[in-house]
């Protein structure tokens, strides 16, 4: 996914995969979210549309993605259920997770903080 930590196992992955294991590996694509992995490698034809739009899974390919890396799995329960229940036979199947545990947070800059703080309410 298009991230650093997301990056660096599909990098990671594809080095292991390729030279220890002998696979010819591809990767095709980063996605901005989560979900757009789960929809990539259900073979929806537009997998970046959930946001705004459609992915078009009804509109059946050969998945040209075959796995997915660091999915924050609060951020895809609805897509994965959706799938499950529109096509069970394409629906992702989670392997097991990456040995490691994150925590999906927000960050404010202390700078932009503070300047909220000391304003004066809403021009």
């Amino acid at each position: 996914l298009n991230w650093a930590s997301g990056e660096l196992v599909a990098n990671v992955f594809k080095i292991v995969a390729s030279e220890a294991l002998g696979y010819n590996v591809v990767l095709t694509g980063f996605g901005v979210t989560s979900s757009t992995g789960v929809y990539a490698v259900a073979g929806c034809a537009a997998p970046t549309e959930h946001i705004i739009d459609d992915p078009r899974c009804a509109d059946v390919q050969v998945p040209g993605h075959h796995l997915t890396f660091e999915i924050w799995e609060s951020a895809v329960v609805d897509h994965v259920q959706r799938l499950v229940r529109e096509y069970p036979s394409r629906a992702p199947e989670k392997l097991g997770n990456m040995g490691y545990h994150g925590t999906e947070t927000m960050y404010i800059s202390s700078s932009i903080r503070k300047t909220a703080y000391e304003s004066n309410g809403l021009p």
